[in-house]
């Protein structure tokens, strides 16, 4: 029997779609710059958003040097130095500059790929930018040569184990290996690791978080507390586990029993600066209260302007103003 255990909660919208400016209705990724540009990658081109009106960059734009390979821009990543990141169809890696609106290929080193299994960025606390492929190779930027070069310095899971995500906790410096295997930390100043059954460090999120396995996303929150999205062999659904710093325990939801949802894959989770939660994915969004233990589910329905109607949240961003898109 499903039952559904928490409430829908209401919220107001505003709603930019190609009547209003959008190149197209399908948004993969959004991130704000320092100057309070909203940067969006839709799959008609990348679009900066002002807060009044849309300037679009495509394939075909002509008003500036080194045009965008692809109207297809899936993802974007905003680096420590304020570079745009994009990865753009045909899996090209290549750099937006804000400010020139001149975009930048990068080239990766080893043979011509046309395709990767799940990309992640992520700011290494050398400054370095790390682009990792899910269970795959991970590269690292050399910015005078403009180049992604391969690099081992990452290997750093027991034989068996495959790397999914890395995450910097700059709180405890250390990172944090969401891998297939589990969940494992890296000490780099004692080069030691930390995972299922060699604890080594004795961190009691080792231990509390042992049984998760399949692991396609590690969050951190300001808190100290870690929320991770696992898919286990043979289920039909992911479980979201979330460790709570100050306890030192570990709980695991099933969506399914807590908001009566059917088949749903789980796309992102992210803390506004007031430290409200939210979760989202196919076909949901959530309000994440996880000190209560609740998920306050969105209505998905259109009855006026300030609602809402969709089918995935991709994912989200806070801006300066406290809104979310």
């Amino acid at each position: 029997m499903v039952t559904w255990a928490q409430p829908t909660k209401q919220y107001a919208f505003t709603h930019f779609t190609t009547a209003n400016g959008l190149a197209s209705n399908f948004v993969n990724s959004i991130v704000q710059d320092g100057e309070g540009y909203i940067w969006l990658a839709t799959v008609n081109g990348l679009q900066r958003f002002d807060g009044y009106r849309f300037l679009t960059f495509q394939a075909t734009y002509k008003g500036h040097e080194g045009k965008l390979p692809s109207d297809q821009v899936s993802m974007l990543h905003l680096d420590k130095k304020g570079n745009l990141w994009m990865l753009t169809g045909g899996h090209q890696f290549g750099i937006f500059n804000t400010r020139t609106l001149q975009y930048t290929p990068v080239p990766v080193e080893g043979p011509v790929r046309t395709s990767y299994s799940a990309i992640t960025f992520m700011d290494a606390p050398d400054g370095k930018v790390v682009v990792q492929e899910a269970y795959g190779t991970v590269y690292q930027w050399n910015e005078k040569k403009n180049l992604l070069e391969i690099t081992d310095k990452y290997n750093l899971l027991p034989k068996g184990w495959r790397s999914r995500k890395m995450v910097w906790d700059e709180k405890i410096a250390r990172y944090w290996i969401a891998a297939d295997s589990g969940l494992a930390l890296y000490n780099p100043a004692t080069k030691q690791l930390s995972y299922r059954n060699h604890n080594v460090e004795r961190h009691p999120a080792i231990t509390a978080l042992q049984e998760a396995q399949i692991i396609m996303e590690v969050f951190l929150d300001k808190g100290g507390n870690i929320s991770l999205i696992t898919w286990p062999p043979r289920t039909a659904h992911p479980y979201v586990y979330y460790y709570n710093g100050v306890q030192q325990k570990a709980t695991r939801h099933n969506l399914i029993e807590t908001m009566g949802l059917g088949y749903h894959e789980i796309n992102g989770l992210l803390q506004q600066q007031n430290g409200r939660q939210w979760i989202a994915g196919r076909p949901f969004l959530a309000e994440w209260q996880p000190e209560n233990n609740k998920f306050l589910l969105v209505q998905k329905e259109y009855r006026n302007k300030q609602g809402i109607q969709f089918d995935v949240v991709t994912g989200m961003l806070e801006d300066r103003e406290t809104n979310i898109w």
